[in-house]
C-alpha cells in the first residue's frame, strides 16, 4: 500500500504525554553546600517563574501545532487532561491550559485575565496511576531490586561506571550503586546549576558528563524486560490505543488527551517503542501521538518536542514501520508491549512469578 504524505492526511485525535517545568532540588546530598536552601516562596520539587514560563511556552508551541484542529473555543466534551498527583505536574497542566485555550472571545469572564478556568483530573491512588506506579506498587518495586543481581545488568549498566559511582559517592556523601542513583544525584546538580546556587569544584570532573549521559541510561535499566516495560509505559500506551480506537470507531469526541507527567514518563516510552536517543527528556519535553485519516485509512505518527524552548518538533520513525505508520500495523508491533490484567492486578503479583508477561 501507499503511504500518503501528511498533508494527505485528516488528523482526528492527538494524544500528548508531557513532561513538567523547571523545579527546585526536592532533595541533597549529604555534603551538598545548598543543603540550608528553602526555596522559600516555592518550596522542594516545586515548579520556578522560569518552569512556570516554559509550560506556557510549551501550551503556546500546541496551540501552534494543534489550534486550527482544536477551534478557538475550549469545550469539555473534545479535551481531557491528567496528571499525576504532584504539585509541579497539577500545575504544570494548568499552565499548558493557560497557553493552549487562552478564552475566545465568547468565553472572556474579565477583561483584565485572558485566562479561564479548565478541569485537571488524577488518581490519588497509585495504583490506578497510568503514568507507571512508583513505590506503590510491589511488584516493580521487586523487579527493579533484583536488576542488579542480574549478569546483563551489571555488565551493561554498573560495570562501566563504577570509577565514577566511587568517586561521587566519596565527595557528595550519598551512596551511588547504579543508574537510579546517578539520575538522584544529576538532577540535584542540575536544579541547583539551573538557580545559581553553588557547585562544588569536585564536580566539575562529572557534571554534567558523564553523569547525564549514566543518569539517562536510568531507563533502559528500569526498562530491562518485558514485564518492566509493560508497567512502565504499556498501561500509558494501551489508554492512548484504547482511545485511538474509540475515535476510528466514530465512538469518542474528545480531540485531545494530554497527559502532564514526568521525564520518566516519556523516558520509559521512548525506550520502549525503541525510539531513544540517550538523553534525559528535558523540561516541557512532549510526545504526541497522533491518529490520521487518509483514503479510508489511519495512521499513527509519532512527534517529539525534545527541548525546552523547541517551537517544531521532530518526527519519531517508528522501527519496522514509516513515519505515517498505518494504525493496524502499529497495533501489530506494539501489542507485546500491552498489558492485558490491571495495574492493580500487576501490582499485588507474586513476586516470584517468573512468566515475563503482564497477561
Amino acid at each position: 500500500a501507499v503511504i500518503p504524505t501528511e498533508e494527505e492526511t485528516e488528523l482526528i485525535l492527538v494524544s500528548v504525554i508531557f513532561r513538567h517545568g523547571a523545579r527546585t532540588t526536592y532533595s541533597f546530598y549529604p555534603n551538598d553546600p545548598n543543603k540550608n536552601e528553602t526555596f522559600y516562596p516555592v518550596g522542594y520539587g516545586g515548579l520556578t517563574n522560569e518552569g512556570k514560563l516554559g509550560e506556557y511556552k510549551l501550551g503556546r508551541y500546541l496551540k501552534n501545532l494543534y489550534g486550527d484542529f482544536l477551534g478557538e473555543d475550549y469545550t469539555e466534551d473534545k479535551v481531557d487532561v491528567r496528571s499525576t498527583d504532584v504539585t509541579r505536574t497539577k500545575m504544570s497542566a494548568q499552565l499548558v491550559l493557560a497557553g493552549l485555550f487562552p478564552p475566545s472571545k465568547i468565553q472572556r469572564w474579565n477583561e483584565e485575565l485572558m485566562w479561564q478556568p479548565i478541569p485537571v483530573s488524577y488518581k490519588a491512588d497509585p495504583e490506578e496511576d497510568l503514568f507507571h506506579p512508583r513505590a506503590s506498587c510491589a511488584y516493580k518495586s521487586h523487579i527493579l531490586s533484583r536488576l542488579p543481581e542480574l549478569e546483563d545488568v551489571q555488565e551493561t549498566y554498573i560495570k562501566p561506571y563504577n570509577e565514577t559511582f566511587a568517586y561521587i559517592q566519596e565527595n557528595s556523601g550519598k551512596p551511588i550503586n547504579n543508574p537510579e542513583d546517578m539520575q538522584d544525584f544529576f538532577f540535584i546538580l542540575k536544579t541547583e546549576r539551573d538557580m545559581n546556587l553553588v557547585i562544588p569544584e569536585w564536580t566539575k570532573n562529572i557534571f554534567p558528563e558523564p553523569t547525564h549521559s549514566i543518569a539517562a541510561q536510568v531507563y533502559g535499566y528500569h526498562n530491562y524486560d518485558l514485564r518492566a516495560k509493560q508497567i512502565n509505559a504499556g498501561y500509558m500506551l494501551k489508554k492512548i490505543l484504547d482511545d485511538s480506537k474509540a475515535k476510528i470507531d466514530g465512538f469518542l469526541s474528545k480531540k485531545i488527551f494530554l497527559y502532564s507527567g514526568h521525564e520518566s514518563t516519556l523516558g520509559y516510552m521512548l525506550n520502549a517503542l525503541d525510539v531513544y536517543e540517550p538523553h534525559v527528556p528535558p523540561y516541557g519535553s512532549a510526545i504526541s501521538f497522533e491518529i490520521r485519516r487518509g483514503d479510508d485509512q489511519y495512521y499513527m505518527k509519532l512527534r517529539y518536542r525534545n527541548d525546552t524552548e523547541a517551537t517544531e518538533a521532530v518526527d519519531l520513525n517508528i522501527p519496522g514501520c514509516s513515519v505515517l505508520c498505518p494504525f493496524d500495523k502499529f497495533l501489530e508491533l506494539q501489542k507485546d508491549l500491552i498489558p492485558t490484567i490491571s495495574i492493580k492486578e500487576a501490582c499485588s503479583m507474586d513476586v516470584d512469578n517468573t512468566d515475563n508477561q503482564l497477561k
